[in-house]
């Protein structure tokens, strides 16, 4: 593992301070895309590639201003990147040299980009969680934050910024070709929440199947037959996973199956609305749902007030479990049952493959295994 001792300018050995006080990449979108970081990112993939080795004197001047397209001024200025940055050193009437420094060495001090959906999903627990513990992997570093918005044109003010690793928080699959186009120009990507068939992605995820099953599973054995799913993004992968899953389960367990208990949209109005217009249809009728399953952390929390709101007793009147863990969830008045996601062990993976030697060869999939953790929010139903 690499050992970074670069302390980021804006960080400050936090890495998400300056999510939470800074305009995320803001600085960013103003900075102009000029060639010469283009040919820096060239010859960087030339160098990855063994074109030039360790000690070996580069092509003169013109030569690699020809070779790149470019003029002499733009080869020499993206050359002046590279020997800033320790990856190239000139002598002097002789030429310029590859350093003994190589691409790999440079990963253990870049700086680290994050991409996410506005600073809030740097913010949250499941970011949180993610990005402290790959930040304890990989040393002292400095972060740059980036809304998915402008992930298109991002390729060139990465590189501008040496930032070579680029983890992609929960990405929208609408995301996912913009993300293989930054790893085609040289940029390491692992998202997190995707299971993805990629020949140049990482990602990592939790086994989502796994733990809604063992999710249903319990609740079968406590004798409930009528259990709800509610979940709130068509542009999730985890959430698409949980709610086939969730289908799956309840015909091998036995289930109620009807359309009703399986609630998965993005509400116009939010996660209020979609939690309330579910409790309307299902509640003050023969055949509510016993148990509810939360596709989520954001509507784990809308699910527990609204039943609240409603006069409805967490587990007298109904079962409640969870996806997603909280430090809060322990310590409600009915703790909180929920498939528990191995958050700190996800971010350490994460750093361990974007920052290994052979990251560049054949990208990881990796799923991690979900943990049922039983509190005190799921009973028998009445009557059983």
């Amino acid at each position: 593992m690499c050992n970074g001792t670069v302390q980021g300018k804006h960080n400050q050995y936090n890495p998400l301070a300056r999510a939470a006080t800074t305009p995320w990449c803001r600085d960013w979108e103003d900075m102009p895309v000029s060639m010469y970081i283009k040919v820096r990112e060239s010859i960087t993939s030339d160098l990855r590639d063994g074109l030039w080795g360790a000690g070996q004197r580069l092509p003169a001047l013109p030569d690699l201003a020809k070779r790149y397209g470019v003029s002499i001024a733009t080869a020499d200025r993206a050359l002046g990147m590279l020997i800033a940055e320790g990856v190239l050193y000139r002598i002097p009437k002789r030429g310029t040299y590859v350093s003994e420094r190589s691409v790999e060495e440079m990963l253990c001090t870049a700086p680290i980009a994050v991409a996410g959906i506005g600073v809030p999903s740097f913010t949250n627990d499941y970011a949180g969680i993610i990005i402290s513990a790959f930040s304890e992997m990989v040393g002292k570093r400095e972060w740059y934050f980036l809304d998915y918005d402008g992930i298109d044109s991002a390729a060139e003010r990465l590189h501008g910024m040496g930032a070579l690793l680029l983890l992609a928080m929960a990405p929208r699959p609408s995301v996912v070709p913009a993300l293989e186009k930054l790893a085609g120009r040289g940029i390491r990507v692992l998202c997190t929440a995707a299971s993805l068939d990629s020949k140049r992605i990482h990602s990592i995820s939790v086994d989502n199947r796994q733990g809604i099953l063992s999710a249903l599973n319990y609740l079968s054995q406590l004798g409930h037959r009528r259990v709800a799913f509610i979940g709130t993004s068509t542009e999730s992968f985890d959430t698409i996973e949980r709610l086939n899953a969730f289908r799956e389960g309840c015909l091998e367990f036995g289930l109620d199956t009807g359309a009703e208990y399986a609630i998965c949209k993005d509400h116009k109005l939010g996660v209020q609305y979609l939690v309330d217009e579910a409790f309307g249809e299902w509640f003050g009728r023969p055949g509510a749902p016993t148990a509810i399953i939360s596709g989520g952390n954001a509507v784990s929390g809308v699910i527990l007030d609204a039943l609240s709101a409603r006069g409805i007793s967490i587990p007298q009147d109904i079962s409640v479990i969870g996806f997603d863990d909280s430090p809060l969830f322990a310590h409600l008045s009915v703790p909180l049952t929920v498939i528990r996601q191995p958050l700190a062990h996800m971010g350490r993976q994460a750093a361990q493959i974007l920052t290994s030697p052979s990251a560049a060869e054949m990208p990881v999939n990796l799923r991690l295994p979900a943990e049922l953790v039983v509190r005190m929010s799921c009973t028998s139903p009445r009557g059983v």
